[in-house]
C-alpha cells in the first residue's frame, strides 16, 4: 500500500516470488562478489582456513561468478567455471613457469567447491537464496595417486 501511495510502480513478478520464498526482496540481493567479501570477513575460523578460503575467493570465485547476482547463481554457472578453471590450467606441473601459473588440479577443484558450498549453505541460512545450487555440481574424479616404494635412487 505504501508503495501505491508514494507513486512508486509495483514489484515484477520474479521479485515478489523471491521475496515469498527467502523473505528478501530482489532489489536487496547481492552480487556474488559482493557476498563472499562480506562473508569472509564475519568468519571467525582457524587462520590456515580463512587464508585458504580467501585464496578461492580472490583467485577462482569472483572472477568467474562475482558478476552474477546471488538469487540468479545457478549450477550451470557452476559447471561452467569449473570448465573454464581445467581449460585455462597447463597440462602438466612441467609447463608451469613463472608467466603461468601451477595447474588447479582436481584436489583444489573440490576444495573450491567445499569453499562455495559453505558460503552458499551460509546464504541459504541468512535466507538470502532458497536453494544452495553447488549440491547439484558433481565433479570428475582424480585418478588415485600410486604409492612409490623408496629404493637407493631415492
Amino acid at each position: 500500500m505504501t508503495t501505491l501511495r508514494a507513486g512508486k510502480p509495483l514489484p515484477d513478478y520474479d521479485a515478489v516470488r523471491q521475496w515469498q520464498h527467502t523473505g528478501c526482496l530482489a532489489a536487496a540481493v547481492p552480487t556474488v562478489g559482493e557476498y563472499l567479501t562480506g562473508w569472509l570477513a564475519g568468519l571467525h575460523l582457524d587462520a590456515n582456513t580463512i587464508r585458504g578460503y580467501e585464496s578461492h575467493v580472490r583467485v577462482h570465485l569472483i572472477p568467474h561468478l562475482g558478476h552474477l547476482r546471488l538469487d540468479q547463481l545457478v549450477a550451470e554457472n557452476i559447471r561452467t567455471m569449473f570448465v573454464a578453471i581445467r581449460q585455462s590450467a597447463p597440462q602438466d606441473a612441467a609447463q608451469a613457469t613463472a608467466t603461468r601459473p601451477r595447474p588447479t588440479g582436481p584436489g583444489t577443484c573440490e576444495r573450491i567447491r567445499a569453499t562455495l558450498r559453505k558460503a552458499l549453505n551460509d546464504a541459504v541460512t541468512d535466507r538470502l537464496i532458497p536453494d544452495n545450487p553447488v549440491t547439484y555440481v558433481r565433479l570428475p574424479s582424480a585418478p588415485q595417486a600410486r604409492p612409490r616404494l623408496w629404493t637407493d635412487e631415492r
